[in-house]
């Protein structure tokens, strides 16, 4: 989903498990990091990113590698 917003910094919480995906982060277009949510055991994964002040365009996708889930 694409959102446009005010920020300087975003927070990406998700579920590390076995047989986990990953999924890219994108801030105005250009990717900021790969996330790999592959986990011996499930448990919950915090990923940072940091971007100027101001009004940016967010966006996550999925990268098709397993399954994503994202708590927000």
């Amino acid at each position: 989903k694409n959102t446009d917003a005010d920020f300087a910094s975003i927070e990406i919480w998700a579920l590390s498990k076995p047989g986990g995906g990953s999924f890219e982060v994108f801030i105005d277009g250009a990717s900021v990091g790969v996330v790999d949510t592959t986990a011996s055991a499930p448990t919950p994964s915090y990923h940072g990113f940091e971007a100027t002040p101001g009004a940016h365009t967010l966006r996550v996708e999925v990268r098709g590698d397993g399954e994503v889930e994202l708590f927000g």
